[in-house]
């Protein structure tokens, strides 16, 4: 008698058994088979605590499993785990850039493996994949929890709080006293012995080429490090060890206990106690050593108050800072009318205030004429230059959003002709030395998507940027072409009659037309199979398709009562019945955030394909960083592969990609997870 494992009958009731309605009926797979890749493309900015917590908690059983038979395998697994937190959080090259749910995976991870994730913290990995601001904001993310005191020391005052504490205080103290050496040989003085305007004074020179020399190395912690009358200092308090209790401090007075010691009359030091409360002078020469510390970056906020705001250079702004503090830049009321045309010159903020004036005038010299080389753009995603586009009444507003956009386009398209392949990737021949880019955005404009979030961060306007971005970085074939669905889909040309693109502000508006309360991607798929078919579109042709959505597929009607097809069966089955033997490739872009407003949370999405299914890559988000991928999975070989359809073996052509793949790839970025291997190399046992 067959055993359950090799039974016929037991294989297929499995596999229909673990498929579950979406979220307006359509089939999907409860899970893609695996589980690094359900996690890869489940945890987005808004998963909770306790979906982050499950989800670590199934990859801890397999990789403990994986421990007992193979610790090669076992290590490999567990890097990737470890290599999720990076590719998460990082805002800056490859990542994502999510902050609360990757605070929460890596409070996961310390409660399952501390030592790891304190020489993590040791090691710079928090600011080397996220920012030094992270760490305080990883406490606070601590008492978000539902744990007791005792709890939260218990789990999280070994691994997390004090390493922060000591990599915080020891990289403060480190580049304080090479700033007082810098300040030593460039001024003839100590740091203690000089005041925090003869520092900003004398860099300013020196940034400014007025006298020649080199300005110090400072790192961002002396701007984020927390300050006393910061509401974080509040919000990020820890505990100390009073006997048998633990006392409540400020994260101000956590941090500056650390280099306190108690001497005692024989000369014997101890820790400071905790019972007793830290010295005023103490507490003023931590306030008086940041002032400096943070005198020597220059930050251009400083130039406000000081009547200096003419002579900010922006080139050294970070793009987010820009962004964030545009209106003051442009000398421009936050809230209220534009400016009118008398006073475009001026600005309405302070009209005749001349150093903002002239301020105004140098930023907008700069958004017009500084181009991509010299522009920072990595902070600021598509979807906030779009939003705020269409809502800005401000001519010099607009000019400033098409300045950043221009400098993104270009430099992306720049980024995907120095790609790297990832490790272990092969490259179909055809496109070898080519970075082709035959991609279309398909954006669900559906109700839904416009449900979660608030106006300008909601997924329907997450979708919208990044449509009109891929649609000007696309392949030349490819470019200023999208796709609208919802009830009907639209095809929507972004091109001017002579082929140059339209202005942005007009694509935004192209594309919000159409929207209504279906999610139709199924007719999506019955319009393109007849576009290609009754044109004669080469199969070669076929672009990727990139679905920008939340994934709740209208169920549909018609099909038999028992159709155990998943919804990508159904579509693979569209093209097919015209007449192809390839099929795109498709994208899935999950949009879905997690929350009690949204009807699936993002632990109860399911899948539209198994890991392995060629053709198929799973991505989430909202950056668009993770383009690259696209890029790779677009590069892989085209192949005939047979795939199962309601029990039935169907030969197709598609690139070989698949969901799994695609993770193998976002965890084998080139270069860019070096700095954490070494930690795990180092720490793995």
């Amino acid at each position: 008698m067959a055993s359950a494992a090799a039974n016929s009958f037991s294989a297929a009731f499995d596999k229909m058994s673990n498929r579950q309605p979406g979220a307006k009926g359509e089939l999907e797979e409860a899970s893609s088979g695996s589980v690094r890749v359900d996690t890869f493309s489940k945890l987005v900015q808004g998963t909770s605590w306790e979906e982050v917590r499950k989800m670590m908690d199934d990859m801890s059983r397999e990789f403990e499993r994986l421990k007992e038979h193979d610790k090669s395998d076992a290590k490999e697994y567990f890097t990737d785990m470890v290599k999720l937190w990076a590719f998460k959080r990082d805002p800056h090259s490859k990542g994502e850039g999510n902050r609360i749910s990757s605070h929460y995976y890596l409070l996961c991870l310390a409660m399952d493996y501390p030592e790891m994730v304190r020489a993590m913290i040791t090691s710079g990995m928090i600011e080397t994949y996220g920012t030094w601001k992270d760490m305080r904001k990883i406490i606070i993310a601590i008492h978000s929890l539902d744990m007791t005191s005792s709890q939260k020391m218990r789990y999280f005052d070994y691994p997390i709080v004090s390493a922060i504490r000591k990599h915080l205080m020891e990289a403060r103290s480190e580049s304080l006293k090479n700033l007082d050496g810098w300040t030593r040989q460039n001024m003839g003085k100590s740091l203690e012995s000089i005041s925090a305007d003869e520092i900003r004074e004398t860099i300013r020179a020196l940034l400014n080429k007025e006298t020649e020399g080199i300005p110090p190395c400072v790192p961002l912690l002396a701007k984020y490090i927390v300050a006393e009358k910061g509401s974080d200092n509040k919000k990020g308090y820890w505990f100390v060890k009073d006997g048998s209790n633990h006392r409540k401090v400020s994260l101000v007075n956590y941090l500056v206990r650390y280099s306190l010691t108690k001497y005692g009359k024989n000369g014997t030091s101890t820790p400071y106690p905790a019972n007793q409360s830290i010295p005023y002078s103490v507490l003023k020469a931590y306030r008086t050593a940041n002032s400096k510390h943070k005198a020597a970056m220059d930050l251009f906020e400083s130039y406000f108050p000081r009547k200096e705001a003419h002579m900010i250079h922006l080139e050294r702004v970070a793009s987010k800072a820009k962004f964030g503090t545009r209106k003051a830049l442009l000398n421009e009321k936050v809230k209220g009318p534009a400016p009118t045309s008398a006073e475009e010159h001026t600005g309405n903020r302070f009209p005749e205030d001349k150093d903002r004036v002239a301020c105004r005038a140098n930023t907008r010299t700069y958004y017009r004429d500084c181009g991509a080389k010299n522009m920072q753009t990595k902070s600021v995603l598509p979807h906030h230059i779009t939003y705020n586009l269409s809502q800005s009444k401000s001519f010099a507003e607009g000019e400033m959003f098409m300045g950043m956009w221009n400098a993104k386009v270009e430099q992306y398209q720049e980024r995907i002709q120095k790609l790297e392949l990832p490790e272990g990737v092969s490259m179909n021949q055809d496109m070898a030395g080519v970075r082709k880019g035959n991609v279309i955005s398909v954006f669900d404009t559906s109700g839904s998507m416009m449900c979660v979030g608030k106006e300008g961060e909601r997924p329907y306007d997450i979708a919208l940027g990044l449509t009109a971005f891929l649609s000007e970085i696309a392949a030349k074939p490819y470019k200023n072409k999208a796709i609208t669905f919802s009830r009907v889909p639209r095809l929507v040309n972004l091109a001017n009659n002579d082929g140059t693109t339209k202005p942005l502000k007009t694509r935004y508006e192209l594309l919000t037309r159409g929207s209504g309360l279906n999610t139709d991607f199924y007719a999506t798929n019955v319009l393109l199979a007849e576009l290609c078919q009754k044109n004669k579109v080469s199969e070669d042709d076929l672009p990727v398709l990139l679905i920008l959505s939340d994934e709740g597929w209208d169920v549909q009607t018609g099909m038999k009562p028992a159709d155990y097809r998943t919804h990508h069966e159904k579509i693979i089955q569209i093209w097919l019945d015209h007449g192809f033997t390839r099929v795109p490739t498709f994208v899935y872009w999950n949009l879905t955030e997690s929350g009690e407003t949204h009807q699936y949370s993002s632990y109860q999405r399911g899948f539209q394909t198994k890991a392995d299914f060629p053709g198929v890559m799973f991505l989430q988000g909202r950056s668009p960083n993770l383009f690259d991928l696209i890029i790779y999975g677009e590069m892989t070989p085209v192949e005939e592969t047979t795939v199962v359809i309601e029990g039935k073996e169907v030969t197709i052509k598609t690139n070989t990609i698949t969901p799994e793949q695609n993770f193998r790839n976002a965890m084998s970025l080139p270069e860019f997870y070096e700095p954490l291997v070494e930690v795990v190399d180092r720490m793995f046992k």
